[in-house]
């Protein structure tokens, strides 16, 4: 998703990477915005998830940071 930085297309990506390299289950870990990345993750492909650690993760206001993102 060149050029995506939603966290819809963040969360697609680690789906894509998991699926390159044949990982059927994983422990999904993230800081700060990527720990959110990590907890969109394991609510979106729970059946992906075995753990998830998430150091401080940045969760609100998503939308806000997204278009901050976006606008560099």
């Amino acid at each position: 998703h060149l050029g995506d930085l939603s966290w819809q297309a963040q969360v697609e990506d680690v789906k894509q990477l998991l699926d390159f390299f044949r990982i059927q289950k994983a422990v999904v870990s993230g800081l700060s915005y990527g720990g959110g990345i990590a907890l969109a993750f394991a609510a979106t492909h729970p059946e992906r998830v075995q753990k998830v650690v998430a150091f401080a993760p940045f969760v609100e206001p998503v939308q806000p940071t997204e278009d901050a993102l976006n606008k560099q």
